[in-house]
């Protein structure tokens, strides 16, 4: 039986190899005629895989274009939801990287085209800081009272968010507004944080958000708004200038008997020490109050600008 068909196999198998190549070409042609490779673009979503916790990231290309290669039959069961691009994030920490696509298909379709073929990758750690929350007093109370005393149910609040915003925030402010008040009052005041030009940073948050105000009233005292005045120590290190200084707030209402605040014009600040100091900081410091005088808040903030001397040729 073996025999026979080895024999019927040999038997003009020249002829036979040259009638299978025929075949072959002819359904070639047929299917190139019938089912021929077209190409497609898709716009796909590029996904971020093995992200890890504690981290903002922030990504320059949120969908990319694919352009594919297939036979037409092969996109029938198919549509953009079958290509995947993802960029691998695993092992990666703070920085900014550029990270290639890696891009999966169903099988039989050829990549001809990507735009991007990579993807630019911020990673920002999530982390905390301590800052003092400060209280601002606005508007005016009754003409026959003034306020005597500003009490916080907390000092200290928790600054949260992306390393990069939570380094631009110089202070943690709440507005208490009196409208006329009279009498002794309490309220909770919304808690903001700002940077050093007075600017709401975003993507933080302040934790807690509310601060319990008490404000107290005094009646028979004179009131008058005074300057600012923030008290530098001379011990700058050498080679550096202080260009600037902005005291927060810049001016603000004492209270007092008319011979204690007749001839005053100002307030001064607690000393504030520039050691070690060779870059702009904000430093928040206390008021220095002649017995007698009052003032909403004892707390402000001084915004010391420091700059590198210029040679001089």
């Amino acid at each position: 039986m073996i025999q026979r068909m080895k024999s019927i196999v040999q038997r003009n198998f020249t002829a036979k190899i040259i009638a299978l190549m025929v075949a072959i070409t002819l359904w070639v042609i047929v299917m190139d005629d019938q089912n021929p490779a077209v190409d497609r673009e898709y716009t796909i979503g590029v996904t971020l895989d093995n992200v890890p916790k504690g981290y903002r990231i922030a990504q320059d290309a949120e969908t990319m274009k694919l352009k594919v290669r297939a036979q037409r039959s092969y996109f029938v069961n198919v549509d953009s939801g079958d290509f995947k691009a993802k960029v691998d994030l695993e092992g990666m920490g703070e920085g900014t990287y550029r990270l290639p696509i890696h891009i999966q298909m169903p099988q039989g379709f050829e990549v001809l085209e990507m735009e991007p073929g990579t993807v630019e990758i911020v990673m920002d750690p999530y982390v905390e800081n301590q800052i003092k929350a400060e209280l601002i007093v606005t508007g005016s109370t009754a003409p026959s009272v003034t306020i005597a005393k500003v009490q916080q149910n907390y000092d200290m609040v928790t600054v949260i968010g992306p390393k990069s915003a939570v380094e631009q925030v110089s202070r943690v402010i709440g507005y208490v507004g009196l409208t006329g008040n009279d009498s002794d009052f309490n309220l909770q005041v919304p808690l903001s944080a700002i940077n050093d030009q007075g600017r709401e940073v975003p993507d933080v948050q302040v934790v807690p958000s509310l601060l319990e105000v008490d404000v107290q009233m005094a009646r028979g005292l004179s009131k008058k708004v005074v300057a600012v005045r923030p008290v530098l120590e001379n011990n700058l290190p050498q080679g550096y200038v202080v260009e600037a200084v902005r005291a927060f707030p810049s001016s603000i209402e004492i209270a007092g008997s008319d011979a204690l605040i007749g001839s005053m014009d100002g307030i001064a600040t607690e000393n504030i020490s520039l050691k070690d100091h060779d870059k702009t900081f904000t430093i928040p410091v206390k008021l220095i109050l002649p017995e007698g005088i009052t003032v909403t808040n004892p707390d402000v903030s001084v915004n010391i600008v420091i700059s590198k001397k210029k040679n001089n040729k």
